[in-house]
Protein backbone atom coordinates (compact mmCIF):
# COMPACT_ATOMS: atom_id res chain seq x y z
CA UNK A 1 0.00 0.00 0.00
CA UNK A 2 1.73 3.38 -1.15
CA UNK A 3 1.34 6.07 0.14
CA UNK A 4 -0.54 8.88 -1.12
CA UNK A 5 -0.55 12.56 -1.21
CA UNK A 6 -2.27 15.67 -2.85
CA UNK A 7 -0.31 18.45 -4.32
CA UNK A 8 -2.65 21.90 -3.92
CA UNK A 9 -1.65 24.49 -6.23
CA UNK A 10 -2.14 26.59 -9.67
CA UNK A 11 1.47 26.61 -10.52
CA UNK A 12 2.12 23.97 -13.08
CA UNK A 13 5.70 24.56 -12.90
CA UNK A 14 5.87 24.26 -9.29
CA UNK A 15 3.57 20.91 -9.95
CA UNK A 16 6.57 19.54 -12.38
CA UNK A 17 8.96 20.03 -9.97
CA UNK A 18 7.66 18.24 -6.67
CA UNK A 19 6.34 15.77 -8.42
CA UNK A 20 9.39 13.20 -9.17
CA UNK A 21 10.36 14.03 -5.71
CA UNK A 22 7.67 12.44 -3.73
CA UNK A 23 7.88 9.49 -6.95
CA UNK A 24 11.70 9.26 -5.51
CA UNK A 25 9.72 8.87 -2.05
CA UNK A 26 7.57 6.47 -3.10
CA UNK A 27 4.87 8.41 -2.50
CA UNK A 28 1.56 8.27 -5.40
CA UNK A 29 0.90 12.32 -5.86
CA UNK A 30 -2.05 13.36 -7.02
CA UNK A 31 -2.82 17.24 -8.04
CA UNK A 32 -5.48 19.73 -8.10
CA UNK A 33 -5.81 23.23 -8.63
CA UNK A 34 -7.11 25.52 -5.01
CA UNK A 35 -10.81 25.72 -6.50
CA UNK A 36 -11.49 22.39 -6.66
CA UNK A 37 -9.83 21.07 -3.06
CA UNK A 38 -13.27 20.53 -1.47
CA UNK A 39 -14.33 18.31 -4.11
CA UNK A 40 -11.14 15.90 -4.24
CA UNK A 41 -10.46 15.72 -0.47
CA UNK A 42 -14.07 14.27 -0.04
CA UNK A 43 -13.56 11.48 -2.65
CA UNK A 44 -10.84 9.04 -0.17
CA UNK A 45 -8.34 8.97 2.44
CA UNK A 46 -5.02 10.95 1.68
CA UNK A 47 -2.15 10.47 4.03
CA UNK A 48 -0.46 13.85 2.93
CA UNK A 49 -1.53 16.98 1.76
CA UNK A 50 0.64 19.83 0.07
CA UNK A 51 -0.36 23.08 0.35
CA UNK A 52 0.86 26.51 -1.91
CA UNK A 53 -1.56 28.79 -0.82
CA UNK A 54 0.01 32.07 -0.37
CA UNK A 55 -3.17 34.25 0.98
CA UNK A 56 -3.40 33.59 4.90
CA UNK A 57 -7.16 33.74 5.05
CA UNK A 58 -7.38 31.16 2.12
CA UNK A 59 -4.58 28.96 3.58
CA UNK A 60 -6.88 29.59 7.01
CA UNK A 61 -9.73 28.52 5.64
CA UNK A 62 -8.65 25.28 3.67
CA UNK A 63 -6.90 24.06 7.19
CA UNK A 64 -9.84 24.35 8.83
CA UNK A 65 -12.30 22.71 6.33
CA UNK A 66 -9.35 19.64 6.39
CA UNK A 67 -9.32 19.41 9.93
CA UNK A 68 -12.93 19.15 10.37
CA UNK A 69 -13.31 16.62 7.43
CA UNK A 70 -14.38 13.26 8.61
CA UNK A 71 -11.84 10.99 7.23
CA UNK A 72 -8.47 13.04 6.11
CA UNK A 73 -8.71 15.14 9.41
CA UNK A 74 -5.45 14.04 10.51
CA UNK A 75 -3.44 14.33 7.27
CA UNK A 76 -0.13 15.58 7.57
CA UNK A 77 0.02 18.86 5.89
CA UNK A 78 3.23 20.22 4.57
CA UNK A 79 2.94 24.03 3.49
CA UNK A 80 4.96 25.07 0.56
CA UNK A 81 5.65 28.83 1.59
CA UNK A 82 7.36 32.16 -0.15
CA UNK A 83 10.02 33.68 2.19
CA UNK A 84 7.33 36.37 2.78
CA UNK A 85 4.63 34.47 4.26
CA UNK A 86 6.70 31.97 5.94
CA UNK A 87 6.17 33.55 9.42
CA UNK A 88 2.55 34.16 9.03
CA UNK A 89 1.74 30.21 7.67
CA UNK A 90 3.80 28.50 10.46
CA UNK A 91 1.52 30.73 13.08
CA UNK A 92 -1.47 28.35 11.88
CA UNK A 93 -2.43 25.99 13.85
CA UNK A 94 -2.79 22.33 11.57
CA UNK A 95 0.15 22.47 9.45
CA UNK A 96 3.08 19.89 10.50
CA UNK A 97 5.82 21.33 8.09
CA UNK A 98 7.03 24.53 6.22
CA UNK A 99 8.79 24.06 3.03
CA UNK A 100 10.50 27.21 1.13
CA UNK A 101 9.49 28.11 -1.85
CA UNK A 102 13.24 29.10 -3.16
CA UNK A 103 16.23 27.99 -4.04
CA UNK A 104 15.84 25.50 -1.11
CA UNK A 105 12.48 24.02 -1.97
CA UNK A 106 13.62 20.46 -3.31
CA UNK A 107 16.17 19.84 -0.76
CA UNK A 108 13.52 21.04 2.09
CA UNK A 109 10.78 19.01 0.85
CA UNK A 110 13.20 16.35 0.62
CA UNK A 111 13.64 16.90 4.61
CA UNK A 112 10.42 17.35 4.79
CA UNK A 113 9.24 14.17 4.00
CA UNK A 114 11.91 11.98 5.43
CA UNK A 115 10.82 14.05 8.98
CA UNK A 116 6.89 13.23 8.08
CA UNK A 117 7.64 9.64 7.30
CA UNK A 118 7.11 8.65 11.32
CA UNK A 119 3.88 10.38 11.07
CA UNK A 120 2.30 8.98 8.39
CA UNK A 121 3.12 5.34 8.67
CA UNK A 122 1.08 6.27 11.96
CA UNK A 123 -1.39 7.39 10.51
CA UNK A 124 -1.72 4.64 8.17
CA UNK A 125 -1.28 2.38 10.63
CA UNK A 126 -4.61 3.88 12.54
CA UNK A 127 -6.31 3.82 9.46
CA UNK A 128 -5.61 0.53 7.73
CA UNK A 129 -8.11 -2.03 8.08
CA UNK A 130 -7.39 -5.96 8.62
CA UNK A 131 -9.26 -8.16 6.91
CA UNK A 132 -11.48 -10.37 9.73
CA UNK A 133 -14.45 -13.05 9.47
CA UNK A 134 -16.04 -11.99 12.97
CA UNK A 135 -19.22 -12.27 13.91
CA UNK A 136 -20.58 -9.27 15.98
CA UNK A 137 -23.72 -7.97 17.68
CA UNK A 138 -24.98 -4.33 16.51
CA UNK A 139 -27.71 -3.03 19.39
CA UNK A 140 -29.40 0.31 17.95
CA UNK A 141 -33.35 0.92 18.00
CA UNK A 142 -33.34 -0.85 20.96
CA UNK A 143 -32.65 -4.22 19.46
CA UNK A 144 -29.66 -6.48 18.69
CA UNK A 145 -28.71 -8.33 15.79
CA UNK A 146 -26.12 -10.02 14.87
CA UNK A 147 -23.56 -8.74 11.84
CA UNK A 148 -20.54 -9.68 10.45
CA UNK A 149 -17.39 -8.16 10.68
CA UNK A 150 -15.57 -7.65 7.31
CA UNK A 151 -12.55 -5.17 8.37
CA UNK A 152 -11.08 -3.93 11.06
CA UNK A 153 -9.28 -1.15 12.56
CA UNK A 154 -8.03 1.35 15.12
CA UNK A 155 -10.86 4.03 13.98
CA UNK A 156 -13.40 2.19 12.45
CA UNK A 157 -14.79 -1.30 10.51
CA UNK A 158 -16.85 -2.42 7.73
CA UNK A 159 -20.01 -4.36 8.47
CA UNK A 160 -21.87 -6.82 6.60
CA UNK A 161 -25.27 -5.97 8.07
CA UNK A 162 -27.36 -8.62 6.06
CA UNK A 163 -30.04 -5.92 4.96
CA UNK A 164 -30.58 -4.59 8.75
CA UNK A 165 -31.40 -1.49 9.11
CA UNK A 166 -29.14 0.68 11.27
CA UNK A 167 -29.52 3.83 13.06
CA UNK A 168 -26.69 6.55 12.60
CA UNK A 169 -24.90 5.27 15.93
CA UNK A 170 -24.84 1.60 17.54
CA UNK A 171 -23.06 -0.32 19.47
CA UNK A 172 -21.02 -2.93 18.51
CA UNK A 173 -20.04 -6.01 20.51
CA UNK A 174 -17.30 -8.55 19.34
CA UNK A 175 -14.38 -10.52 20.13
CA UNK A 176 -11.53 -10.24 18.42
CA UNK A 177 -9.51 -13.69 16.92
CA UNK A 178 -7.21 -15.37 19.58
CA UNK A 179 -8.92 -13.34 22.42
CA UNK A 180 -11.77 -14.18 24.92
CA UNK A 181 -12.45 -10.36 26.21
CA UNK A 182 -15.56 -8.93 24.46
CA UNK A 183 -15.06 -5.18 23.03
CA UNK A 184 -17.54 -3.14 23.60
CA UNK A 185 -17.30 0.00 20.90
CA UNK A 186 -19.42 3.05 20.16
CA UNK A 187 -19.64 3.74 16.73
CA UNK A 188 -21.55 6.06 13.74
CA UNK A 189 -22.35 4.97 10.44
CA UNK A 190 -19.97 6.59 8.07
CA UNK A 191 -21.50 5.20 4.94
CA UNK A 192 -23.39 2.64 3.34
CA UNK A 193 -23.68 0.50 0.51
CA UNK A 194 -26.39 -2.27 0.05
CA UNK A 195 -25.64 -4.51 3.19
CA UNK A 196 -22.62 -3.70 3.84
CA UNK A 197 -21.75 -0.46 6.16
CA UNK A 198 -19.21 1.55 7.44
CA UNK A 199 -18.76 2.46 11.18
CA UNK A 200 -16.44 4.85 12.75
CA UNK A 201 -15.53 4.61 16.44
CA UNK A 202 -16.59 7.44 18.56
CA UNK A 203 -16.39 5.71 22.14
CA UNK A 204 -14.45 2.75 23.31
CA UNK A 205 -14.20 1.17 26.73
CA UNK A 206 -11.05 1.43 28.27
CA UNK A 207 -10.65 -2.23 28.59
CA UNK A 208 -11.93 -2.77 24.77
CA UNK A 209 -9.21 0.24 23.62
CA UNK A 210 -6.49 -1.92 25.47
CA UNK A 211 -7.03 -4.97 24.06
CA UNK A 212 -7.65 -3.63 20.48
CA UNK A 213 -4.76 -1.99 20.51
CA UNK A 214 -3.09 -4.94 21.33
CA UNK A 215 -4.23 -6.99 18.58
CA UNK A 216 -3.66 -3.79 16.82
CA UNK A 217 0.33 -4.08 17.14
CA UNK A 218 0.02 -8.01 16.53
CA UNK A 219 -1.32 -7.31 12.86
CA UNK A 220 0.83 -4.68 12.19
CA UNK A 221 4.22 -6.69 12.44
CA UNK A 222 2.78 -9.05 10.62
CA UNK A 223 1.24 -6.34 7.68
CA UNK A 224 4.47 -5.40 5.16
CA UNK A 225 1.48 -3.28 3.61
CA UNK A 226 2.25 -0.84 6.67
CA UNK A 227 5.22 0.10 5.03
CA UNK A 228 6.47 4.02 4.08
CA UNK A 229 5.96 2.59 0.24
Amino acid sequence: MQTAALLVSDDLILRSEIKPVLNEAGIVCQCCEIASFDRVIARGKIECILLDISDPAKFSDVITKLRAEKFNRYAIVLALADDAHRAVLSKISGVNFIVSKSARLLPELRQALNSARALIIHEKRRYYRHPVELIGEVFCNGQAASVKIIDLSARGACLDCNGLSVTKTLQLVFVLPGMSQRLEIGAAVAWTKGATVGVEFTSVTSDSERALKAWLREKEAESPALSWR
